[in-house]
């Protein structure tokens, strides 16, 4: 990278960015006769942009004397190239940055994504320490993303350390010089806190945040010591109090008190309040783990009306996230079961204040379960293009809810969940009401049907859902469709020579598919109504020209595809021992 190129071999780093070429001659004469001393530095030890910039490096970190060392310090006129250039250089670097990876980001420790991205934010660091003028360039790409997400088995300080007393008096005690290392202490977001306190300005280059909800129990520093010397100072804590007092009054108390005992979610959610009037502010991602999401004040920091100011907040983001924990297998670490039973992260009462984001695009929430009593009406994101649920308990009646408060949607994945140990099954006709709020717009469609306690015995047999989907020809705009099989085609009667006529699949799917996935699970509740979906499935993709072209099978040609292998690409948890007519 540049960076490092600068710094191991500077007299040809210069010469690659400058494109001058320089001799034994030019390294000799071009050095003056003015001391470096004279030229003023700042106070980070850069050189002031008006002056000119030195490469060099230590002699003692390159194995030279102190005539060697002095050859190659050259005063260069790379740092006068044009902004733009400049720019440029750091657009590619940009380019090669990787995000943290969403599955597994806190269990694998040697993922490929989070090594890249730090080696990229170094790069960045390291061109910001040539001069000013770099700094300043580079700086923009340095804030413009904040991720963190601790590992799962992280500890943090609980907030007994203070014993009840009040962090911003603790701090007026703290010595004329701090000692060096609890000058850093506490978590990155209290020290990017304090930094955009001290510095507005980097506010407005943020494009994505990343963070934990953290939890109300948890503090910021392990002992006194650390909380004298490392809090806020009077003039920081001042701006904080600023912002919590335009709140309503409802909140303001709580935000206050969470302020005096130093409660990290509190930080936090004051850095989220900090950055949502930029205007480069795309995607929010929040990572919900130990608490719910009523008890932090993260979530409270999401709603627009939540300071009272005619500025609007969170007026550029277009996607939020709330995700989970995953384990390297993309496991979740929730079990389903145990969260249908009790749902501690209440995730359906945020919904609300997402969906009024002026410009939301995209949604995705995990661990969405919503109540019997859940809101009938919900604000209208008219924006709203992309909306995924998973790995939580939702139902049909709920879906459509939410569905009808996106009139422009255009792609939905949602998993649907359904306990037998309840009785509780799904009623097709009824999905297909909820999905058709939004006929004249969906474009790409996945539902994912999870049966818990699947073998309950009840007396009525195998699970089976309540009818079908029918007719779905009014979706005239969709061209991805992945649905269970047994949502799809009824149950067969148990009638000698019984066939149900024309292809069902044929008659009641959109022609403007272009892409058919179906999901095996949950299995038909008898052999004879696999057998029978199977053909059907066969017989519905062979006959559909555009479905066959998106088929891939080796370097074999669609239409040498084998009943087998179109069974095998088109359904999902596929076994070896199925049959076909």
């Amino acid at each position: 990278m540049i960076a490092r190129e600068l710094r191991a071999e500077p007299t040809s780093a210069i010469k690659s960015l400058s494109g001058h070429r320089m001799d034994n001659s030019d390294q000799t004469s071009s050095v003056p006769n003015t001391p470096r001393d004279q030229f003023p530095r700042s106070s980070l030890g850069q050189v002031p942009q008006n002056h000119p910039t030195w490469a060099s490096q230590d002699s003692r970190d390159l194995n030279l004397n102190e005539t060697q060392a002095t050859a190659i310090s050259v005063p260069v006129s790379w740092t006068y190239l044009p902004v733009e250039l400049w720019r440029s250089v750091c657009d590619v670097l940009n380019r090669e940055e990787c995000t943290v990876a969403e599955e597994g980001d806190i269990i694998i420790k040697k993922d490929p994504a989070i090594r890249d991205e730090t080696a990229t934010k170094k790069d960045y660091a390291s061109i910001s320490l040539v001069c000013r003028l770099l700094h300043r360039i580079v700086e923009e790409y340095l804030y413009q993303s904040f991720s963190w997400i601790p590992y799962f088995d992280k500890a943090w300080p609980p907030l007994d350390v203070l014993k009840e007393r009040n962090l911003k008096e603790i701090s007026k005690s703290k010595r004329d010089k701090r000692a060096p290392f609890p000058w850093r202490c506490g978590p990155p977001p209290y020290l990017l806190l304090r930094t955009i306190l001290n510095r507005p300005n980097l506010a407005q280059y943020f494009k994505s945040v990343k963070i934990l909800g953290a939890s109300p129990t948890s503090g910021l520093f392990w002992n006194m010591f650390e909380a004298r010397e490392g809090s806020f100072s009077g003039k920081e804590f001042d701006l904080c109090e600023k912002t919590i007092s335009r709140m309503p009054d409802v909140s303001r108390r709580h935000w206050l008190s969470g302020l005096q005992k130093g409660r990290l979610d509190v930080f936090v959610g004051l850095l989220l309040l900090r950055l949502s009037r930029s205007k480069k502010l795309k995607t929010i991602d929040i990572r919900i783990r130990e608490c719910s999401t009523l008890e932090s004040v993260v979530f409270d920091a999401l709603d627009i009306s939540c300071i009272m100011q005619a500025v609007s907040r969170y007026a550029s983001v277009t996607s939020v996230t709330f995700s989970m924990d995953k384990d390297e297998k993309k496991s979740a670490y929730v079990d389903l079961e145990d969260h249908t039973e009790m749902d501690m992260y209440h995730v359906d009462r945020q919904v609300w204040k997402l969906l009024k984001f002026p410009r939301l695009e995209s949604l995705a929430l995990h661990l969405c379960s919503p109540c019997h009593t859940w809101q009938t009406r919900l604000p209208i994101a008219s924006h709203l293009r992309k909306l995924t649920l998973k790995y939580g308990a939702m139902e049909a009646t709920n879906l459509g809810t939410l569905l009808s408060s996106t009139p422009q949607l255009e792609e939905l994945d949602c998993d649907l969940v359904y306990d037998r140990s309840i009785n509780q099954r799904l009623d097709c006709e009824k999905l297909n009401r909820s999905l058709s709020k939004v006929h004249d717009t969906l474009a790409y469609l996945t539902i994912g049907l999870k049966v818990l306690w699947p073998d309950t015995e009840d007396g009525d047999g195998p699970w089976d859902v309540l009818k079908t989907m029918g007719s779905m020809k009014h979706f005239r705009k969709l061209t991805w469709l992945n649905m269970p099989l047994i949502t799809l085609i009824p149950k067969v009667p148990t009638i000698p020579g019984f066939h149900p006529g024309p292809n069902i699949l044929e008659r009641n799917l959109p022609e403007s598919l272009i892409s058919f996935y179906a999901d095996r699970e949950p299995t038909p509740p008898d052999v004879n109504t696999q057998r029978e979906a199977e053909r059907i499935v066969v017989e519905y993709v062979s006959r559909n020209v555009r479905l066959m072209e998106n088929l891939r099978w080796g370097s074999k040609s669609t239409t040498e595809l084998g009943s087998q292998a179109i069974l095998l690409q088109v359904l999902y948890n596929y076994y070896d021992d199925f049959s076909t007519s």
